[in-house]
């Protein structure tokens, strides 16, 4: 039997707490997919607000950071919808697969782009795509792994995102 809360009250102080332990991978996870740490902020705020809304859906033993960043992942993708110009993003297939969220996709011809557009980026790029997302690696331990400054790797992955981007885009169009 699942340990459950006594209140609403005990629920929310617990995934309050659990948030603020996680803090750093859950802002992590956002920041892949924001453009600046401003939005990427209020983007984490909003996960709290809704984490603490939902704080009684949680159920005690289960992943919080799953499930946090399963919170997040919606927020964000309610974010492209309303205003595709302030994050770096790609189609919402694919954020769903860089989120991490499916274990194994199952690529079609759909996602053949982005496969031939990750093999062309630069090498530095390219195994900071493959860390990150294949690995699952948070940014600060990329950082640690490749002697890098840990903003660099967040500048190097939001620049990989955009060159993916442009990529698939200029070769979607080219198959319509």
């Amino acid at each position: 039997m699942k340990p459950s809360f006594q209140s609403n009250e005990e629920a929310v102080t617990h995934v309050q707490e659990l948030f603020l332990k996680h803090i750093d991978e859950i802002r992590g996870f956002i920041r892949a997919f924001a453009r600046n740490r401003p939005l990427a902020d209020d983007v984490l705020q909003e996960t709290f607000l809704t984490i603490t809304a939902k704080a009684d859906s949680f159920e005690p033993g289960t992943k919080f950071p799953q499930w946090a960043r399963a919170i997040a992942r919606f927020k964000i993708l309610e974010l492209s919808r309303r205003d595709t110009g302030r994050l770096s993003f790609l189609t919402e297939e694919a954020i769903e697969v860089l989120a991490g969220e499916n274990e194994q996709p199952e690529w079609d011809e759909n996602f053949e782009p982005l496969e031939e557009c990750v093999e062309e980026l630069p090498a530095s790029m390219r195994k900071m795509i493959d860390l990150r997302y294949q690995a699952g690696r948070k940014p600060a331990a990329i950082a640690e792994q490749v002697g890098w400054k840990v903003e660099a790797v967040y500048v190097c992955l939001s620049r990989a995102r955009n060159v993916l981007k442009d990529c698939i885009e200029g070769k979607t169009t080219k198959k319509a």
